[in-house]
């Protein structure tokens, strides 16, 4: 109390919270501790502490808040100086707590009639877009990538945070999602090389994929405003393992088809240099479906380094030939599990399939054979050299892209396709980014909001008054 009462005369707004609230807590305890008073509801009580609790937080804010303005007349940003207006303004910031008001005083431009005006304040501080406290944007990011912007506002109001509307958080939202994209190249550059990197990391897998995203899109039907059209998106994920083939931590990747293919690919191959050159004796391995495109992704990823194995998934594989054998009128459970076996203990059993496929095939007059049979065949024609296995997995390295199909799922499906769901093309990338990032670990996260942080703030310097 002896702390509180000195902070009294400095921290009025401070202790005109904080002073209620001490009032309160004396108050219902000593209710319910006289003899024969009825206990209140914890419920209400707990709701008004937490009401209570906000108050002295954002009062405590307010105070931290004010404190970073610079006592100068003039000041220096930027390399131009500014000089402090007359009559400070209410400044307005969003906070876990809810809104903080401050006063605070504009700089206009020193010599120059209706100049520029800045908020030296706001720019010691880092508030970002200039009206958000850096933990409450990283919320803000965070409900983005999670939810839609009405369940978000509705988890605010029940969780007692922000107390933004549904139009600002998905504003917010995307304006930090946009915000991180204008940046990535940078700064995921520099997240890969602060990334903790396990010391059981024996092997890097690298796997891409394409997942279709719901598209608003204008309407050829004179009848209706927009179309709902599905694109596919680009996803692909980096994943250390151990020497056991177990995944230890991954990074995720999402681009949308409107933003280009190129980005991606950069931003894959420069994580996979970045990594490699911090741990040379890594076994690089690449896993896609057998569509010459990924295949043809992973190559360029890989540019001039030489993978222990670039692979056809093997589960696409097992799918491929379950058809053919369906489409032959056979039963896949016969003869299934001897093909897999033969996959995963040989690595020149892909060519025994191959035989397999080809005499099926010449039971059948050329116009009639099954597709799938056909296509069966045409995939392991292409993709042969990318069908063995077997050493491989002996090596405890991966052989299916299950972790990049769990990319797809996680990045795009779980958030971007649920019912109803339709996107522009500027917003589902700004949503993508963050949910990548999200999606990629916590350590990953941190330190990305870290970076998107220090954007907002800038030097700020006194300046002298000439004599």
């Amino acid at each position: 109390m002896e702390i509180l009462r000195d902070s009294e005369a400095g921290c009025r707004g401070l202790m005109s919270a904080v002073t209620p609230l001490v009032q309160y807590i004396m108050d219902i305890t000593r209710q319910m501790r006289a003899s024969g008073a009825a206990m209140p509801s914890l419920r209400e009580v707990e709701t008004e502490l937490v009401e209570r609790v906000r108050a002295v937080g954002r009062a405590a804010l307010a105070e931290v808040v004010v404190a970073y303005a610079p006592p100068s007349e003039l000041v220096d940003v930027g390399g131009r100086v500014f000089k402090r207006m007359s009559e400070p303004s209410l400044g307005r910031y969003v906070s876990l707590w809810g809104t903080v008001e401050v006063p605070r005083h504009l700089y206009r431009e020193h010599g120059v009639h209706n100049g520029p005006t800045v908020v030296p304040l706001e720019l010691r501080a880092g508030m970002v877009f200039g009206g958000w406290t850096p933990m409450a944007a990283e919320a803000v990011a965070h409900l983005h990538q999670a939810l839609p912007a009405r369940e978000a506002a509705e988890t605010c109001e029940r969780l007692k945070v922000l107390g933004a509307s549904r139009s600002t958080l998905l504003r917010v939202g995307e304006q930090l999602g946009r915000h991180w994209h204008a940046r990535r190249d940078d700064a995921e550059q520099q997240l890969v090389r602060e990334m903790d990197v396990d010391e059981r990391a024996r092997a890097l897998s690298v796997s891409v994929d394409r997942v279709t995203v719901p598209m608003a899109e204008p309407s050829t039907d004179k009848g209706r405003k927009i179309d709902v059209v599905y694109r596919q998106a680009f996803c692909a994920v980096l994943t250390l393992h151990d020497a056991k083939g177990e995944a230890l931590n991954s990074i995720r990747y999402g681009q949308m088809p409107s933003f280009g293919r190129d980005a991606i690919e950069r931003a894959v191959a420069r994580d996979i240099e970045v990594l490699l050159s911090r741990r040379p004796k890594l076994d690089l391995v690449g896993i896609a479906d057998g569509a010459p495109e990924m295949q043809a992704f992973l190559d360029r990823a890989f540019g001039g380094r030489r993978p222990v194995a670039v692979l056809v998934d093997y589960w696409h594989l097992i799918e491929k030939l379950s058809a053919a054998i369906t489409a032959t009128k056979r039963v896949p459970a016969k003869l299934l599990p001897k093909w897999r076996t033969k996959l995963l203990v040989r690595d020149d059993a892909i060519e025994d399939i191959d035989r397999t496929l080809r005499k099926w095939m010449r039971a059948y007059h050329e116009d009639d054979v099954p597709d799938a049979l056909y296509e069966a065949f045409t995939y392991l024609d292409n993709n042969a050299d990318r069908m063995r296995y077997a050493n491989v997995r002996k090596s405890g390295l991966p052989i299916g892209s299950g972790h990049v199909e769990a990319t797809c799922k996680t990045i795009v499906a779980v958030r971007m396709k649920r019912a109803g769901a339709r996107w522009k093309p500027d917003g589902a990338q700004a949503c993508l980014q963050l949910r990548a990032l999200a999606c990629s670990g916590k350590e990953r996260w941190s330190h990305a909001m870290n970076l998107i942080a220090g954007t907002f703030k800038q030097p700020v310097l006194p300046v002298r008054c000439a004599a």
